[in-house]
């Protein structure tokens, strides 16, 4: 455990090696390690290794301990009770940025002790668990628990928001949005420590981390969009103008996949692409400015805004539901396309390798992708799964711990 918090704390995946993985699975299963323990090995080992998961010399141990400590919490005879704020908080933090949804039972299990232990959870790990539960939530039943806990957790954020930091503020409100939790007293007592933060006339926004900031202006949009009374109360517009200036000036990195598509449908469909494109949307009567995988345009057709979905943007060890940000994305683009005269449509990594490179498999998928027949939908193509920018919407804050 000590040697995985290292590797954590350090961010250091060579110390978090193939042989400790396995050596904390084997401790996991044989049920000899506290619930402290066993939250701080599966911390470790997810802070290490959270930017290449895959990796192939620990992909395979690395899920193995995920599995087992899956299991381990749900087992009979654990012994859940003596679990405290820290080690829930990091075991769902852990599952979450290593987008692995570890089975209903578990997150309902975890929900119902945060809930249980919500009044002793610091402002950190509030938000860190409530960040993890919605990324989580797409994979879970309607009418879940994780619903419960992320409620309790709000609950007890709002007494303490005052001294809350940057990231803790941008963390809850955009899980907040994700779950659609908008007239909770949490979320204007977070906007209002925002504005705060940012300063007068905003100075400051620009200044904010882009992690933060691509959380703040998702939460924006969506309180733009779904919010009605409460955007006023929250006063989230004014608070945060200085945001899209900030945001339109960060650096797009198009992913070789996107390239890829591109190349396709231009070479294929004449289609006119533009990489990484700003467009304006609706925005419930606010102009929303907002950074496209791929703008397509084809003769006859409206604009049509892709978005190409890497393995990023779902839940593994399935990778059929979406992640927290990915469904974020989805509803709040469904909402705002409609108001501006784009369609959108969205091609999953999946699909394109199952094309196996092959001219015409290519050029039918491009087809079915980007002139959809209002009769049918293909299988492969979910309309429904895109996602914000990746490397900033899947971000989910850490709980450091100590030793």
């Amino acid at each position: 455990a000590n040697t995985l918090w290292a590797a954590g704390t350090l961010r250091h995946p060579q110390l978090a090696g193939a042989e400790v993985l396995r050596a904390a699975e084997r401790l996991v299963k044989s049920s000899q390690l506290a619930p402290r323990h066993l939250a701080t090995c599966l911390w470790g080992a997810a802070r290490a290794h959270a930017n290449a998961p895959d990796a192939e010399d620990v992909a395979e141990p690395l899920g193995a301990l995920v599995r087992a400590t899956a299991d381990a919490v749900c087992a009979e005879g654990f012994d859940k009770e003596r679990f405290i704020a820290c080690d829930v908080s990091n075991v769902l933090w852990s599952f979450a940025a290593l987008r692995w949804h570890p089975g209903q039972p578990v997150v309902d299990a975890l929900a119902r002790a945060a809930e249980a232990l919500a009044p002793s959870f610091s402002p950190a790990e509030a938000s860190a668990a409530l960040c993890a539960l919605a990324t989580l939530l797409p994979a879970q039943k309607p009418c879940c628990t994780a619903r419960g806990g992320a409620r309790a957790l709000a609950g007890h954020l709002a007494d303490c928001a005052a001294p809350c930091g940057l990231q803790e503020a941008a963390n809850a409100l955009w899980a907040m949005a994700s779950m659609r939790m908008h007239s909770l007293p949490v979320v204007a007592a977070l906007w209002q420590r925002v504005k705060e933060l940012a300063g007068e006339d905003g100075r400051n926004a620009a200044d904010f981390p882009p992690a933060a900031l691509c959380q703040l202006y998702q939460a924006r949009w969506a309180l733009c969009e779904e919010g009605g009374e409460y955007i006023d109360e929250c006063d989230a517009a004014a608070a945060l103008l200085p945001l899209e200036a900030a945001w339109r000036g960060a650096i797009p990195v198009p992913s070789a996949l996107q390239k890829e598509v591109v190349e396709g449908a231009r070479a294929l469909l004449g289609a006119e692409c533009e990489l990484e494109a700003q467009v304006e949307l609706g925005g419930g009567g606010a102009a929303i400015s907002y950074r496209a995988d791929v703008l397509v345009r084809l003769p006859g057709a409206d604009k049509l805004l892709l978005e190409v979905d890497g393995p990023s943007h779902f839940l593994r060890p399935s990778l059929v539901s979406p992640t927290g940000a990915t469904a974020l994305r989805d509803r709040l683009l469904d909402a705002s396309t409609r108001e501006s005269g784009y369609r959108r449509a969205a091609l999953r990594f999946d699909a394109w390798d199952s094309t196996c490179g092959d001219v015409a498999a290519r050029e039918a998928l491009l087809r079915r992708a980007l002139l959809p027949s209002p009769a049918t939908e293909p299988p492969t193509v979910q309309r429904s799964a895109s996602s914000l920018r990746a490397e900033a919407a899947t971000f989910v804050p850490s709980v450091r711990r100590t030793q």
